[in-house]
């Protein structure tokens, strides 16, 4: 028995050839895809409220900051002054601009700045560089005071986005445009030069991948409380295979998009969770036994390529030092995935242990059984006439004992 124990490794469900089936049999689990369901739903509102955000800024001043200016270490050509000669705003899709009212504009050492004589609010910015080498460097912040106090950085030469849906202005280089000619409606002339815009709402694609991740989650856990409950349990593996592909081919899309969007942290960090997705349907597939490992090194990986992420948008210690990252939907996500592995590394403890008591128990019955016996005075005579019959029918000339 001890044998069969250590062969089927304690004969827990995670060692079943479906054992996904087998612990949508469990009735308690019922209780943790309703809570899994719960929170899913609520990460789907809180993504929506992040793409719906409001992501203009007001202000009645607007500083363009050369970086360049005085750039003496080789690898940026230096640009003289502020380096451009055009700066504009615009608020929405619709391309409304501020052109028309009374602004002042004023310039001295790396700095353009514009002024208006009330507060405006804008989500995109942009120049226009005459110059032969145009800025590659640059911030640019707003004020919501005449006086110029309580400034706010509102874009920069390089705008990442984080996984969380917030933008990070970093000092990086440009990628600028070839020289065009830009109509300019407020003094009805054409200036040619460099021109580059920054659109500080969230790309489309950060929508499309979380929404359409989530969604596919949604589905996966609602099936599977509908197959636990109409005993359809194997169908739920082929759902789940399905569904997790889905999740890999919009996660690699984004990687796509993102990659090819001078978005290096995003593309890297929707690369890493195709992959795993991508795994979590092959071992739906082909190896359902070990689905509980890919458990483990799925959620580890979500919550070590999250922090990775922040590392390279350089707000790991802003992140660490306030939420840890629990911000992020995916880090709830890679720790229930490592929460359902660890249940299974317990369960399978607990099962072990409980068949080895049961084992011990039943020699020590046993072993008590034939201590009884053997100290009662007929049991040992009983035993002696054994013994002697035994020895009798024990072959001297090499006969069958059958025979005799």
């Amino acid at each position: 028995m001890a044998k069969a124990l250590d062969q089927t490794d304690s004969g827990s469900i995670w060692n079943t050839s479906h054992p996904f089936s087998a612990v949508l049999c469990k009735r308690w689990f019922l209780l943790a895809l309703a809570v899994e369901f719960v929170l899913l739903f609520v990460n789907l509102v809180l993504t929506c409220q992040t793409a719906l955000k409001d992501r203009s800024h007001a202000g009645r001043r607007f500083r363009f900051h050369n970086l360049d200016a005085g750039d003496v270490n080789g690898t940026v050509a230096p640009t003289a002054g502020a380096g451009i000669s055009y700066l504009g705003f615009r608020l929405g899709e619709c391309g409304l601009t501020f052109e028309q009212r009374n602004k002042t504009v004023r310039q001295w050492g790396n700095v353009f700045e514009v002024s208006f004589v009330e507060v405006v609010r804008a989500d995109e910015f942009f120049f226009v560089s005459e110059a032969a080498e145009p800025p590659r460097r640059f911030f640019v912040e707003a004020s919501p005071s005449a006086s110029g106090q309580d400034w706010t950085k509102v874009g920069s030469s390089t705008l990442v986005w984080a996984w969380s849906g917030d933008a990070a202005f970093l000092d990086g280089p440009a990628t600028l445009s070839a020289p065009t000619s830009v109509y300019i409606t407020e003094t009805k002339t054409a200036i040619f030069g460099t021109y580059f815009e920054q659109d500080l709402q969230i790309p489309s694609m950060w929508v499309a991948q979380r929404v359409g991740t989530t969604l596919s989650f949604i589905l996966f856990v609602a099936y599977c409380f509908h197959a636990a409950l109409n005993g359809n349990q194997l169908q739920a593996r082929k759902v789940g295979m399905c569904l997790w592909l889905a999740s890999a081919v919009i996660e690699c899309a984004s990687a796509i998009y993102f990659g090819t969007h001078a978005q290096l942290p995003l593309a890297v960090v929707g690369a890493a969770y195709c992959l795993v997705d991508c795994g979590l349907a092959l071992v739906f597939f082909s190896s359902e036994a070990y689905l509980r490992y890919w458990c483990g090194v799925g959620g580890a990986c979500y919550i070590i390529f999250i922090v990775v992420h922040y590392r390279m948008v350089g707000q790991l210690d802003e992140v660490m030092g306030s939420s840890y990252g629990l911000d992020n939907s995916v880090m709830y996500e890679g720790v229930v995935l490592v929460l359902i592995y660890l249940h299974s590394v317990v369960m399978r403890w607990h099962n072990k242990r409980t068949a080895y008591a049961i084992v011990a128990d039943d020699h020590r019955t046993y072993d008590g059984i034939w201590e009884q016996m053997q100290s009662s005075p007929e049991t040992a005579r009983l035993l002696g006439e054994i013994a002697v019959r035994a020895q009798e029918m024990t072959p001297r000339d090499g006969g069958d004992v059958r025979q005799r």
